[in-house]
């Protein structure tokens, strides 16, 4: 249900560089809480309607999303990834596999200011 819903972020900017080195840059369109648990969903608006077919075009873009805001937030486990289908107004759960990377370490603020090695990567 909507109503359960809380916003976290809309329109959420992502740079982020894989441990290969891969770079990604764009933005989640949502993300959010239902019933305490974290999601990043995606609004689609394709015309397909197979589920099967829409998990396996989208799971890739899903990944990176929740990878970027697993690091940035210090999470031990991606969060849940869904699509919005616009076109035919539902939701649709994506199943991530578990990502083997491990979340990236946190940074903390000194008292000067200055940050700890390694760079954190921040979605904020």
């Amino acid at each position: 249900s909507f109503r359960k819903l809380e916003i976290v972020a809309r329109e959420l900017p992502l740079l982020l560089r894989d441990a290969d080195g891969s770079g990604w840059r764009g933005s989640i369109d949502l993300v959010h809480r239902v019933n305490g648990e974290l999601v990043v969903a995606d609004y689609k608006t394709d015309r397909e309607d197979d589920d099967a077919l829409l998990r396996e075009r989208y799971a890739g873009q899903l990944a990176v999303y929740a990878r970027a805001v697993r690091d940035a937030l210090g999470l031990d486990a991606l969060p849940r990834a869904e699509l919005w289908l616009l076109r035919h107004g539902r939701r649709l759960d994506v199943p991530l596999a578990p990502d083997p990377t491990p979340p990236a370490p946190q940074t903390k603020q000194t008292r000067s200011g200055d940050r700890n090695k390694p760079e954190q990567k921040s979605l904020f």
